[in-house]
């Protein structure tokens, strides 16, 4: 099962942990938004959605919107 969207909001530490996983099961040009990203416990998120070859993503204040791209 594939989805349009995936909104991460929980544990600002953990959001690393469920990139994979959100990344797989949100459809090509599909959006996974993360919100909170500013604390410092993001930052390992951060720097992944930033680099990711999968991903297009802007950043706008506190939250994240990476659009999943066909490679």
């Amino acid at each position: 099962k594939e989805f349009d969207l995936i909104f991460i909001d929980f544990a600002a530490r953990d959001y690393i942990k469920v990139l994979e996983d959100a990344i797989s099961l949100v459809r090509i040009n599909g959006y996974i938004i993360a919100d909170n990203i500013s604390f410092e416990k993001c930052k390992d998120y951060k720097e992944s959605i930033l680099n990711h070859p999968k991903l297009e993503t802007q950043i706008e204040g506190d939250l994240a919107f990476s659009r999943k791209i066909n490679l």
